[in-house]
């Protein structure tokens, strides 16, 4: 059994794959020169040398979009606090995009309420006095909780169905909220100003995990 690279079609025995393709998020394979060769920085042109500096000292930013680390440093900064990364693992994990701009993670959720305020999530499948224009694809984002309410043992009855079932109802309502924001953030990458035929689903998992996944059609209306 062999996988093939998606961009030179060069083809590797499953046996040897570990040692030598690299795999992609979309279920793909690269292999190593053509790993190393996309990894090139989208600003000024930069390329990694080897497999190493490809995976340290490169970020992807957008699909099949990459910076290297010195531009990185240079260029990543909070839109509303104006804060830098000191390396390229903080610029990966404390800084994101919304809608083309960028955000440290401790302003994002307060950013993102205000860049978002205006997005109408609608559980049916039109807008009222509102005209698509454009439909921009489905999806979902899915958030998991922690119960607690069976977390430890008590023989007080009423403080299970008392005060833990309100604990948990006001867990639901953050995840809910949250779902809601997350989904209104895809919007905005996506180009959309509405999302509808929105559908909330709640799942069960063991360990008092409880899964809510909110989904819908990303839409962009006229006016």
């Amino acid at each position: 059994m062999s996988v093939i690279c998606k961009k030179c079609k060069k083809i590797e025995p499953m046996i040897t794959l570990s040692a030598t393709f690299i795999p992609q998020g979309d279920n793909t394979y690269l292999c190593p020169d053509c790993y190393i060769e996309m990894r090139v920085c989208s600003i000024c042109g930069k390329k990694p040398n080897n497999l190493e500096q490809a995976n340290s000292k490169y970020v992807q930013i957008e699909d099949e979009k990459f910076i290297c680390e010195e531009c990185c440093l240079k260029t990543v900064s909070c839109i509303v606090c104006g804060s830098k990364p000191t390396n390229l693992s903080a610029a990966d994990s404390q800084y994101k995009r919304i809608g083309g701009d960028i955000v440290c993670i401790n302003c994002a959720k307060e950013y993102l309420m205000k860049k978002s305020k205006n997005i109408i999530i609608s559980s049916t499948n039109n807008i009222e006095n509102k005209r698509i224009d454009k439909y921009l694809g489905f999806n979902s984002v899915e958030i998991v909780i922690g119960t607690g309410i069976f977390s430890e043992v008590t023989s007080e009855m009423s403080d299970i169905f008392g005060m833990r079932s309100t604990i948990f109802e006001k867990k639901l309502s953050e995840a809910k909220n949250m779902a809601e924001l997350l989904l209104k953030e895809k919007a905005i990458n996506l180009g959309a100003n509405a999302v509808i035929g929105v559908d909330l689903d709640y799942t069960e998992f063991t360990g008092n995990r409880v899964g809510l996944m909110l989904s819908g059609t990303f839409v962009k209306f006229e006016g």
